[in-house]
């Protein structure tokens, strides 16, 4: 049950402020009563309410514990509980459960800049993986406290605080079905697993919903308790054995590797070829160049008469031997066609 005067979710609310009806007692009411009119009645009733002020008085001071309602002194504590408490709010407390029990607490946290820490209660002192950091995501430091089941951050001026834990104490299996049990200090949302299913829950949430595939739980302040099957995961398919290879997968990898191989030295040869070429041309004479130009423009094939007459100013014989030339670094080859040589380019 809450404290009368306290708001659940955030301390610094007005209604946290307290009331005169929490400070009196139904039977003082006639006090009341006389203390107003005793100003207007005679002397002597103003000496009777004296009288049974000053006995009152002392029997609160001699027994204490016979009257139970605060004194000026809890009136003081508990104003100072308040501004205590005023230290921080809370807009976000998130509950995330995992399907092996572990569950993420997750707190964002409003805090005072005027105050050096803020103590905040714990669902449970058994909590691992501890992480609170400042609005520029510094972290800051802690204390636990297992006495008062309160952590207690030295925020030292921070106004936005994350709070992160990890815990396995709120949760339990048994038979298959697990049972989550907390007692809420302050509102919480709670996410249970992917594909589970509530059989069980102590009170009704303030929300329900869905969330991808969890359902989503808003608790109000207090004891919960809430049983929930998880359905198992689907199994993945198994993965099919590698595939042994056959005669055609080799020969074809092979034929690849041959073909591969054959294309290079293709084109290496071709390479070769052409840059043999290339130099034989450069060292050409300027006569030798003009006749083979020739031959190459006649579709290189030419008769030994028509280098002649093409050209006159070489000699017979000088013409001879320039084709025996060309024809010993094979760029031409000489066949005998009836009474004519024929001159092709190689």
């Amino acid at each position: 049950m809450m404290e009368k005067g306290f708001h659940p979710f955030s301390p610094c609310d007005e209604t946290a402020q307290p009331r005169p009806e929490d400070f009196f007692m139904p039977w003082q009411s006639s006090y009341g009563m006389v203390k107003g009119k005793a100003y207007g009645y005679k002397p002597l009733l103003s000496i009777l309410v004296a009288l049974k002020l000053s006995f009152l008085l002392l029997m609160i001071v001699a027994f204490p514990s016979l009257f139970p309602f605060p004194s000026t002194f809890n009136i003081h504590f508990q104003t100072l509980a308040i501004q205590k408490a005023c230290a921080f709010s809370i807009p976000k407390a998130e509950l995330t459960v995992y399907r092996d029990g572990i569950v993420h607490v997750k707190l964002i946290l409003y805090a005072n800049e005027t105050e050096a820490s803020v103590s905040i209660p714990l669902l449970d002192t058994s909590i691992t993986n501890v992480l609170a950091l400042d609005e520029n995501k510094e972290p800051l430091d802690y204390d636990v406290n297992a006495t008062s089941e309160s952590l207690t951050i030295y925020s030292f001026g921070a106004t936005i605080i994350t709070l992160e834990y990890d815990t396995d104490a709120l949760t339990s299996k048994s038979a298959g079905l697990w049972t989550l049990q907390l007692k809420a200090p302050f509102t919480l949302k709670v996410l249970l697993p992917e594909n589970s299913t509530i059989l069980y829950i102590s009170s009704t949430p303030s929300s329900i919903g869905i969330e991808g595939e969890r359902i989503s739980l808003t608790l109000f302040p207090g004891d919960w308790e809430i049983s929930y099957e998880v359905a198992p995961l689907k199994p993945k398919p198994p993965t099919p054995p590698p595939r042994e290879p056959t005669l055609f997968d080799i020969l074809l990898q092979y034929g690849v590797l041959i073909a591969t191989v054959a294309a290079f030295a293709l084109f290496g040869f071709v390479f070769t070829i052409t840059v043999l070429r290339r130099r034989r041309l450069r060292e050409l004479r300027s006569e030798e160049a003009e006749v083979l130009k020739f031959i190459r423009g006649r579709g290189g094939r030419v008769f030994e008469a028509e280098l002649r007459g093409r050209f006159p100013e070489i000699p017979r014989t000088s013409m001879w031997r320039l084709i025996r030339r060309l024809e010993k670094r094979g760029i031409v080859s000489v066949k005998k066609v009836g009474m004519q040589n024929v001159i092709e380019l190689k």
